[in-house]
């Protein structure tokens, strides 16, 4: 007869990690009373950009895409707003933060910069320090009813429960190299794993 005495527990283990990649997201913003011209400003905008990410060493570049509205006033049309957005990582390292900032400085762009975590490593091992305690914690219970822990009948992980990434920082055409060390230096990311596991009770 199948064994239906079950214990069945959820555990959460969490941690703070240092971030290990760097995701720079950049818009090109180009305005002019032609449309023509809004995307063609907003285009010489991008492909300095682009240009001063290869120099710095990055050579993939995302395109995400464009868009172009119309500015108004009083209800009438008078020019065009073309915004141009595309990406780039690569692995957070600080001098290399600073030569991509560096050469960012140049550009009319504006961009924003966000750090990851794109290791799964810290996962995998949250993962088994929340299972871990799960049984211990199972183990626990099956002993105060006088019994004990058999097979693991069932286990779920809602993975990445924490963040994912730090907190982005919005970056300028003024940056100052100056105070890169300080300016680029990301914040810690938390990050969350939770299991539930069921074990069988005899």
């Amino acid at each position: 007869m199948e064994n239906s005495k079950t214990v069945t527990i959820t555990k959460t283990a969490s941690g703070k990690y240092a971030a290990d990649t760097v995701r720079i997201s950049l818009s090109a913003i180009g305005e002019a009373k032609k449309y023509s011209d809004a995307v063609d400003k907003s285009s010489k905008i991008a492909n300095t950009a682009v240009g001063a990410l290869n120099g710095a060493g990055i050579s993939e570049v995302r395109a995400l895409g464009v868009n172009v509205s119309a500015i108004r006033e009083d209800r009438k049309i008078v020019g065009y707003r073309a915004v141009q957005t595309f990406s780039a990582e690569f692995g957070y390292d600080i001098n290399r933060m600073c030569d991509v900032m560096d050469a960012l400085s140049g550009s009319e762009c504006e961009w924003r910069v966000s750090f990851e975590l794109k290791s799964k490593k810290e996962s995998e091992r949250l993962v088994a320090e929340a299972v871990k305690s799960a049984r211990a914690y199972a183990e626990t219970i099956a002993k105060a009813a006088g019994a004990g822990i058999g097979a693991l009948v069932k286990a779920e992980c809602c993975p990445s429960c924490g963040e994912a990434s730090a907190r982005p920082m919005m970056m300028r055409a003024s940056f100052d190299g100056a105070n890169a060390m300080g300016a680029t230096e990301p914040e810690l990311i938390t990050l969350s794993e939770t299991v539930t596991c069921t074990w069988e009770v005899k």
